[in-house]
């Protein structure tokens, strides 16, 4: 009887370092075939990240580190200076690389005979469910609130959509939670107005029918 207990307790022990031996054998493996690998040095976010982010806002968000180039994002980037103060498509949780899909472009600089490109980054319901494209015609409203309650005013019959961003090719929102960035051509008054109400979270958007038009 001892000797069948004797006999157990070695088994048993033997089993045990064969057990610590293969994982330390497959964990110098996986440390050998890393150093092995070529890695290529992309910007990650190390923290959260919101929607709607100029590009110049998140400089202490983000971080270079050395990724497996099988793993690197097409489009990946290394510097946000190239950016500027260009809003963020979606939303980013630590650990996502950065690349240029992710970044609507620059904002406000385009003269188009009298107006100019603003972007503006808005949750889907604000932006019709994300179904616009270039080239739509937009009504757009502002909400206020005061001691007598909520009010809507259509304060822009037809503004022209120059570009959409954070929809992708079947038309489907990439990020729920992010909403869409959506491009209106305005005059600089009619920008004054819109930028200043983004703000707050106060423009809606609605899709203008050829018959409204």
């Amino acid at each position: 009887m001892q000797r069948r207990v004797l006999a157990a307790i070695a088994a048993f022990a033997l089993a045990l370092v064969g057990a610590v031996l293969l994982l330390s054998y497959v964990s110098g493996a996986d440390d050998r075939a890393r150093a092995s690998e070529e890695t290529v040095q992309v910007l990650v976010a190390q923290a959260a990240i919101a929607a709607g982010t100029p590009a110049n806002q998140i400089v202490a968000k983000v971080g270079l580190e050395d990724v497996p180039a099988r793993l690197v994002a097409e489009d990946a980037i290394t510097d946000l200076a190239e950016f500027g103060d260009s809003p963020t498509t979606g939303a980013m949780l630590p650990g996502d690389q950065l690349s240029a899909g992710r970044f609507a472009e620059r904002t406000a600089i385009k003269e188009r005979d009298g107006e100019e490109e603003v972007s503006l980054t808005l949750d889907a319901q604000r932006a019709v469910g994300g179904a616009l494209g270039a080239g739509d015609r937009v009504a757009v409203y502002l909400t206020r609130t005061t001691d007598a309650g909520s009010t809507s005013e259509r304060i822009y019959d037809d503004v022209e959509v120059t570009r959409i961003s954070g929809i992708d090719d079947s038309g489907a929102i990439t990020d729920p939670t992010g909403g869409v960035t959506v491009t209106l051509a305005l005059t600089p008054e009619q920008a004054t107005t819109v930028i200043g109400a983004s703000r707050d979270g106060a423009v809606w958007l609605s899709l203008v029918t050829k018959s409204e038009v």
